[in-house]
């Protein structure tokens, strides 16, 4: 469904933006919230607002948001640009958002802010070979834990084969103070099986310890049989969303036809998933 989204609004920046303004001084208005929204692609979506250093849940119309020539200020992993509103648009399903323009630093998926953000820590790469195998080792470890028989585990995991959907999403994040980068993962398989279908679903983060070992910081997983599909999550960005010195992560996740955006920070010093922004779907 996101990427229909995408193709769709590729067609709307065109026009959305001929005449594009040249003053890229982000503002935030008297009686406004500090209002946080996603730029997945060219799409511009309610995230959160910050209040009182709090992380709290987009309530109301946006529509003033997404004024043709207004700037925000762009995070991704690593980088801080610019990014200027489009106007509104349907996305789909009664379904509205905003359509938006990279006009400095790298094109880039992240979060877009009406207030600047605390500074950037972790720059996002693909993971190495060796990374990739250790992610693979992991996610073996946790489907076993599940009870997840071998037989989907290796498809999930290693292979594709006729009857069987499989998706992953792999990323690291690099910190300045730790040479052993932040892990993130996630894997989703769909298949059927005499006449049977389900789904199966992993993501965790994972992070070095003292030891030069990886734990799980956080782990999302779910087994369903039915029609319905699994949950399939992205890593979008990380930044510090709510000023107190610490990243959030952001990630994009899709299922049975609809699309959303999660946040995750530690809380006590554990990852914990503190808001979920629904940005469409049928």
């Amino acid at each position: 469904m996101r990427g229909a989204v995408a193709l769709l609004a590729l067609c709307i920046v065109c026009t959305a933006h001929a005449a594009p303004t040249r003053n890229y001084t982000v503002r935030l208005y008297s009686g406004e919230d500090q209002a946080l929204f996603v730029k997945d692609g060219p799409i511009m979506t309610p995230l959160a607002v910050v209040n009182g250093g709090r992380i709290e849940v987009f309530e109301g119309s946006a529509r003033e948001y997404f004024a043709a020539g207004r700037a925000y200020y762009l995070y991704s992993a690593g980088s801080v640009g610019k990014a200027l509103a489009g106007g509104e648009m349907d996305v789909g399903c009664g379904t509205r958002a905003g359509v938006v323009k990279t006009v400095e630093g790298p094109d880039a998926n992240g979060v877009l802010s009406n207030f600047p953000l605390g500074p950037q820590r972790a720059a996002a790469r693909a993971p190495t070979g060796d990374e990739r195998k250790l992610i693979k080792l992991m996610a073996k470890q946790q489907l076993r834990r599940q009870g997840i028989p071998p037989y989907y585990i290796a498809r999930m995991l290693d292979s594709e084969s006729q009857g069987v959907q499989r998706r992953q999403s792999l990323a690291v994040l690099q910190l300045p103070d730790n040479p052993e980068p932040r892990l993130f993962a996630s894997y989703a398989l769909d298949w059927s099986l005499d006449k049977r279908r389900g789904s199966i679903t992993l993501s965790f983060i994972a992070e070095p310890n003292k030891a030069g070992t990886y734990l799980i910081g956080w782990q999302d997983f779910d087994q369903t049989e039915g029609e319905s599909s699994g949950s399939t999550r992205t890593f979008l960005a990380s930044a510090d969303l709510d000023g107190d010195g610490s990243d959030e992560l952001v990630l994009a996740a899709t299922g049975n036809e609809k699309w959303w955006y999660e946040v995750l920070s530690r809380v006590r010093g554990k990852w914990t998933l503190i808001a979920t922004s629904p940005a469409g779907g049928c």
